[in-house]
């Protein structure tokens, strides 16, 4: 059964139930993976509502169920790619504390760049499953041009 938030003009799109609980859902995994990434600079009550009611709105705007999914992947993507960057700004804003005498030799070394490239391809992985459900028939064409020759 669908519903029509017709008194709010923000949420014009008629969703059914299982497309709503798969925004909330990834909106709430968007944002608990946000507040804990910031949690050392930010609070994560203030993140945690800042991101879910961002990429809740945004992916209940998306028209259909795989056009969300994909989406909330592709969320998931950027913060796993933004994670090393965002550990490591820690370190930049506590420069001053005593012990840390150069932040930046313990950020430009060659395991953190390591690191980076570890998260980034983690990160690919929700990427192209995203990219897939948003393009599954252009995809699948491709492949069956590629296999017919």
């Amino acid at each position: 059964m669908a519903t029509s938030d017709s008194s709010l003009p923000l949420f014009d799109h008629t969703h059914d139930t299982a497309t709503t609980a798969l925004a909330v859902a990834a909106a709430a995994v968007t944002a608990f993976y946000a507040a804990w990434l910031t949690a050392d600079l930010l609070p994560r009550t203030v993140v945690f509502g800042v991101v879910a009611l961002t990429v809740g709105f945004l992916l209940y705007r998306r028209p259909d169920r795989r056009a969300v999914a994909a989406s909330g992947l592709y969320a998931v993507a950027i913060l796993l790619a933004a994670t090393p960057i965002a550990l490591n700004a820690t370190v930049l804003a506590t420069a001053d504390m005593t012990g840390i005498t150069d932040p930046w030799a313990r950020i430009l070394t060659v395991t953190d760049l390591k690191i980076l490239l570890g998260f980034l391809v983690v990160a690919a992985v929700p990427a192209a499953i995203g990219y897939y459900l948003n393009n599954a028939a252009s995809v699948r064409r491709r492949l069956s041009a590629l296999r017919e020759r």
